[in-house]
């Protein structure tokens, strides 16, 4: 007679235990899942919320650009002396335009102007990195050289010298018209040879000017 082999049975506290584990394992498992799940899940609605809010300023902007168009078209005359007091390049030949109106009313000859590339708080972020006449040029006329990359935000400021002739009383109107321009012109420095009626004055100053806004869309990360 064949010898019967039994067979070993778990007891019943064995299998609530491997019932409690398995039990365990899943609710870890629904937990960890469940938790990462509800974390996307914040993490889109938090997405669509700031796409919401871009859309919506975007609408508005497309909605006031009509008002904002109109409200410049209605200057009239004054925008020309706006972009006259603040250009948004360097406009040399537009500032000596302006300096030879001035001198011309002030009763004194203007000899000449010269520019200076650019001031010396500006001269790391915006002068071109080549020192020839041509960078120069490409500096003063307010358009970039292939050596610069990034332009500055606010006022940009640049220097300029002058020799005048004229007597006394007409260098002092002189200057003084000068300040009162639609271009704001600092002046630096005044240095005066000559007799009362045969003055020669090297003036030097300081304009300024606005580089172009370029207005770019912006990526936001949303955590």
């Amino acid at each position: 007679m064949a010898n019967s082999i039994k067979k070993p049975r778990l007891s019943t506290n064995a299998l609530i235990a491997l019932s409690a584990v398995a039990v365990a394992l899943v609710v870890i498992i629904v937990l960890v899942f469940g938790r990462s799940l509800i974390k996307r899940i914040g993490h889109n609605n938090a997405v669509i919320t700031k796409k919401a809010s871009a859309e919506k300023q975007l609408k508005q902007n497309l909605a006031n650009l009509p008002g904002l168009s109109q409200a410049y078209s209605n200057l009239g005359p004054t925008k020309t002396v706006i972009n006259d007091a603040l250009p948004t390049t360097a406009s040399f030949p537009d500032l000596v335009a302006t300096i030879e109106s001035i001198a011309g009313t002030s009763g004194v000859a203007l000899q000449s102007v010269s520019p200076a590339l650019v001031s010396s708080a500006a001269a790391s972020s915006a002068a071109p990195t080549s020192s020839s006449p041509s960078a120069a040029v490409q500096s003063i006329n307010g358009t970039s050289s292939s050596t610069t990359s990034v332009q500055p935000s606010g006022p940009q400021p640049y220097q300029f010298s002058m020799s005048i002739q004229g007597n006394y009383d007409s260098l002092v109107k002189f200057l003084h018209n000068l300040q009162l321009s639609a271009r704001p012109i600092i002046i630096s420095g005044v240095q005066v040879t000559g007799t009362n009626d045969a003055l020669t004055a090297t003036v030097t100053g300081q304009t300024f000017y606005f580089n172009p806004q370029v207005l770019e869309d912006k990526t936001e990360v949303v955590k």
